[in-house]
């Protein structure tokens, strides 16, 4: 599923991740009962809130706990290199920072967009963010107030920002279903430059098909 592809690098990869506390911020929908059935499953706390303040929903998870800082992993990206999840982590050992993120610029693909931010900062920087179009996107008031805040940007050796490996329409869960089929490997085993070539490879058959 693409639920549970989401959940498989994180818990098995060889990752620094695997430190950190796994717990899940939802929102509140209609589905929220099977969504909150496969995080027990996966033995992973779910925590559901507003379906348009997803800030608010950070922050009330974040004044629940003592971490230092968090990882912000969006739901529509099944195939995350877990090793890009790694590097970001690694930042945060050795750099002092507001957010370690990698889309500010974007180089890697969306769907591989990884964000880490320190708590108290964002538990500071939510009062300040006034419009329903900030507290819905989470962290787009770093990026717009930049002067404000310490970012950290790690980039990929290419630009590969046009590459689209998010899950938003019916088209991509089709190009992703190919990907996974052509998988010779446990998913999680792909770095995000393999990924890639699978993603070429599944649209030019798609094109292929289309033609024919």
């Amino acid at each position: 599923s693409v639920e549970g592809s989401h959940v498989s690098p994180m818990r098995f990869g060889e990752s620094g991740v695997a430190r950190v506390r796994e717990e899940r911020a939802a929102h509140v929908d209609p589905g929220q009962g099977l969504r909150a059935e496969f995080s027990h499953q996966q033995g992973i706390e779910c925590f559901r809130g507003s379906l348009t303040d997803v800030a608010g929903r950070f922050r009330t998870l974040l004044n629940k706990h003592s971490w230092e800082a968090f990882v912000r992993i969006g739901g529509d990206s099944p195939l995350l290199d877990h090793r890009l999840v790694e590097r970001g982590i690694d930042l945060c050992q050795c750099q002092n920072f507001d957010i370690i993120t990698n889309v500010f610029p974007r180089s890697f693909p969306s769907g591989q967009s990884v964000e880490i931010v320190k708590s108290d900062i964002f538990k500071k920087t939510y009062e300040k963010m006034g419009s329903n179009y900030h507290r819905e996107h989470v962290t787009s008031f770093f990026y717009q107030q930049k002067s404000e805040f310490k970012i950290i940007n790690f980039s990929s050796d290419a630009d590969y920002s046009g590459v689209d490996l998010s899950i938003d329409t019916k088209k991509d869960y089709c190009i992703l279903s190919q990907m996974i089929n052509s998988m010779k490997k446990p998913h999680w085993d792909y770095d995000v430059y393999e990924i890639i070539e699978l993603y070429r490879a599944a649209t030019q058959k798609s094109l292929h098909e289309k033609k024919h």
